[in-house]
């Protein structure tokens, strides 16, 4: 018997909503993900349904596309993308085989979060599902306070169609990634505009205080080196040092933490970065990794004396790096 999902994918290609090669890719996505989670003792029914909402929610959104505010904040009704978004993303990951680091840190951190102060986790990104999974290992921790951390996001999470179901769930700031700034020149000028206005949003948001904020400074995916080893993007000192500068003008106590995820296996990015909107998905089951290290000191070194102002913000970021760096070796070791 044939799914309700297939029924919708024959209408909404019947009706031209979706061109012959997108439901082509939507077919693959549905036995892809049932037989991913199909692995993980998921059963077929609770995969269906999962997939059937997901297309009923991609088509609806395809045909009124949403409107991002510059502080996007997660839609739970009249349905809940962040509950969905949960369940879709719980079903692929073998809990049994993945890891939380650092609860110390992480006992600290929603102290300080309690008392108002703000924390900022300078983290690396690998997949695009990396707030869903964060928030489903932190649940047994602080449900909750997890379901409202922010994420810097770049715009492809909020234009690409088939990544909006998830966004929509989820607190965003958006901006646009170096990498892509540029990739149209006539936008230039609007897009560094939506830029220094989401980061005046921003600003707004450490001014109130309990805002807990996840940032990427290398603007990107981690991807596997030519020996085939998925390494931690570079981070960009400029980001790192943009957060430090908002933090201070904001006047309320700001806090800084490494975090590193190990979720590759999950759903690997494009080996190139693809500058087209719908890149394929392959998802798989598997364990995945949280770490969290130390509290980080914006503070110089004591050997950094007589450096410049930029060599300054070269070594801190490169030191940030490391701390991640050093927390995804851990977790990798785990494997």
């Amino acid at each position: 018997m044939k799914s309700s999902y297939f029924d919708l994918l024959s209408r909404a290609t019947g009706q031209g909503i979706i061109a012959g090669e997108v439901a082509e890719v939507l077919r693959q996505l549905y036995q892809n993900y049932l037989d991913a989670t199909a692995s993980n003792g998921v059963s077929r029914e609770m995969a269906d349904e999962l997939m059937t909402q997901f297309l009923e929610q991609f088509l609806a959104l395809l045909q009124n596309p949403p409107q991002f505010g510059l502080f996007h904040r997660r839609v739970v009704a009249p349905f809940d993308y962040t509950t969905f978004a949960l369940a879709f993303t719980r079903a692929l990951v073998k809990r049994e085989q993945s890891h939380l680091l650092g609860e110390g840190s992480l006992r600290q951190m929603m102290g300080q979060l309690g008392a108002r102060h703000n924390v900022i986790l300078f983290a690396n990104h690998q997949v695009e599902l990396d707030t869903q999974l964060l928030q489903l290992m932190l649940t047994p921790y602080c449900a909750d306070l997890a379901k409202e951390m922010v994420f810097v996001a770049g715009h492809r999470v909020t234009s690409d169609p088939m990544a909006v179901p998830f966004s929509l769930g989820t607190n965003l700031i958006c901006v646009y990634s170096k990498r892509h700034i540029d990739a149209v020149p006539e936008l230039r000028l609007q897009r560094t505009e939506h830029n220094v206005q989401s980061m005046q949003r921003l600003l707004e948001l450490l001014q109130e205080g309990g805002f807990w904020l996840y940032v990427a400074p290398s603007g990107g995916r981690d991807r596997p080196n030519a020996q085939g080893v998925v390494e931690v993007a570079p981070f960009d000192a400029k980001s790192i040092e943009m957060f430090r500068m908002m933090a201070e003008r904001a006047g309320v106590p700001t806090h800084y933490y490494p975090l590193a995820l190990d979720t590759y296996e999950l759903l690997p990015p494009p080996d190139q970065v693809v500058k087209v909107l719908g890149e394929m998905r392959v998802m798989r089951t598997t364990g995945v990794g949280v770490a969290f290290g130390e509290e980080l000191s914006m503070e110089p070194e004591a050997d950094w004396k007589g450096l410049d102002r930029a060599e300054i913000r070269e070594r801190r970021a490169a030191h940030f790096e490391q701390c991640v760096c050093g927390l995804y070796q851990q977790l990798i070791a785990l494997h």
